[in-house]
């Protein structure tokens, strides 16, 4: 889908010839996001394949280029609504972990940060106000010392662009 939006200006950039136009990319966007719809489980989330389970990364990447195409409507908002409470989950097993970090803990701590972080950036570029959730997980994550430096990356800009 991303790959669909940018493919005019990348071929356009090139003069290569017989290229689709606008309106094709267009179309195709929009039976992407159809076809999304189509497969988008009633819990507001996707599986890698339909016989899978709903998976956070794979919803949360759907989520990502869905909003990255401006998309809007019921898809989107049910997605945000998934990938909100898995948040909410995830905040709620960092808070719980011990200090200091047991050796065993740390790897899992690590992820958790990271896809919180990337799960609030995506909230937050959907128009969600992501900035009290993102200092709470800074100041986990700075509290149990695992602290992802693509997390601090992403936590950083939803600091600094969002308003209080």
């Amino acid at each position: 889908m991303l790959a669909t939006a940018s493919l005019y200006d990348i071929l356009d950039s090139f003069n290569v010839a017989d290229r689709p136009t606008h309106a094709e990319i267009a179309a195709t966007l929009k039976r992407d996001i159809e076809t999304l719809g189509k497969s988008q489980r009633s819990d507001g989330g996707w599986g890698y394949f339909p016989e899978y389970d709903t998976d956070i990364f794979v919803t949360t990447q759907v989520l990502d280029a869905l909003v990255a195409n401006r998309a809007t409507g019921a898809v989107v908002d049910r997605a945000k609504r998934f990938v909100a409470a898995e948040l909410a989950t995830t905040m709620r097993k960092l808070q719980k972990l011990p200090v200091p970090l047991p050796v065993g803990e740390q790897s899992r701590a690590r992820f958790l940060v990271g896809a919180a972080a990337y799960q609030m950036q995506v909230l937050a570029a959907a128009g969600n106000n992501q900035r009290t959730a993102a200092t709470t997980l800074h100041a986990v994550a700075t509290k149990l010392t695992t602290y992802p430096v693509d997390a601090q990356a992403r936590l950083l800009t939803l600091v600094a662009k969002q308003p209080s």
